[in-house]
């Protein structure tokens, strides 16, 4: 309700004045906040610029260009001590019957006497409850200071990597597919029957990609080509991996396979993961059969279709019902409560 409404949430300080919010479907969204832009226009001070350090640093804290005054008053919770957090809690607390709920954001490099100070601290204030979250503690979270998935500076060509330049809209042409090219297959299990994948590349470049499934003639033969082929033209013109990847990685259709990480919503996430799999692998290995030998060390895939799926959620961690087992635990399966996914045993929860 308050992001729709653009409102706190809460007696949280602002989590950041730029931060990326994790939705549904694996769909990641950079917000900045509106006050400190308006203030920024109406003092002068405002630039491009200065927006992207904002957005790369979550806080002004340490930007000159900032004026001293507007520094001390946009503080965010990552610069708030966690001394501090539990005081304004208990500040609440001392005026309410009900619990207050609040979290006391810790950073990465957090210990446990750290947390457990704050816990002492609770106590000794009468709280009568307290969350705490280290950031970077799970893989997935939903808020997320500053900007992802950023190209990484200082990549070296190998000489392997197809060139591409942007040019003119419409210009960019595929690079000439060679003769001969070396590949890896897999089989992998969707909803709609057992998939082949053949990735083949050039260099340590993936180059593209070939997906069989069904009976000729079927539509979801048609689909699963039409894919491989969009796929296949978007690695040969110099396309990022991580790219293609990340745009068929979580497509959810009616009916799922396999459990928890390994869980494949759909023939496109299946392709996806597989790009994601391989070209995340090549770099590291010296040729295609260190390749398959890292594979054979993965968790295989359970065959079998598992409950109705759902596409309410990113990376098959989320809601939809069906045998979607915890990501934390592992043993219990994952359920819808007040408009959160959670785990009724270890407590995980996607919020």
């Amino acid at each position: 309700i308050s992001i729709i409404c653009g409102a706190s949430s809460g007696i949280e300080p602002i989590f950041s004045l730029a931060f990326t919010r994790n939705v549904l479907d694996g769909q990641a969204l950079v917000e900045a906040n509106p006050v400190f832009e308006t203030v920024a226009r109406k003092r002068g001070f405002y630039s491009r610029e200065l927006m992207d350090k904002v957005a790369q640093n979550g806080s002004v804290r340490d930007l000159a260009e900032v004026p001293a005054d507007v520094r001390r008053v946009f503080v965010t919770a990552q610069t708030i001590a966690p001394e501090w957090h539990i005081r304004m809690q208990a500040g609440f607390q001392e005026h309410t019957d009900n619990a207050v709920s609040k979290t006391v954001n810790f950073p990465h490099e957090a210990t446990v006497e750290d947390v457990a100070g704050v816990y002492r601290l609770a106590y000794q204030l009468n709280c009568k409850g307290v969350t705490v979250y280290r950031d970077g503690s799970r893989e997935l979270q939903v808020l997320r200071v500053g900007k992802e998935g950023g190209e990484s500076a200082g990549k070296q060509d190998d000489g392997d990597t197809p060139p591409s330049s942007r040019g003119e809209w419409g210009t960019l042409s595929p690079w000439e597919r060679p003769e001969w090219l070396p590949g890896f297959t897999e089989r992998r299990e969707t909803p709609l029957g057992t998939l082949f994948l053949t990735l083949n590349v050039l260099g340590h470049h993936p180059f593209e990609l070939f997906g069989q499934i069904g009976k000729a003639g079927s539509d979801v033969t048609a689909f699963t080509e039409a894919v491989a082929r969009l796929a296949s033209l978007a690695l040969r013109c110099g396309v990022n991996p991580e790219h293609v990847a990340s745009q068929l990685v979580g497509i959810g259709g009616s009916r799922s396979v396999g459990y928890g990480s390994n869980r494949v919503r759909s023939v496109p996430d299946a392709m996806g993961r597989f790009i994601k799999d391989v070209a995340a692998r090549l770099p590291t290995l010296g040729g295609l059969g260190e390749v398959a030998a890292a594979r054979d060390d993965a968790a295989p895939v359970p065959s079998g279709t598992a409950g109705t799926g759902g596409s309410g959620s990113s990376g098959g961690t989320g809601g939809g019902g069906g045998y979607n087992l915890c990501p934390g635990c592992g043993l219990h399966t994952l359920v819808h409560i007040e408009g959160c996914v959670k785990c009724l045993s270890c407590g995980y929860s996607e919020c």
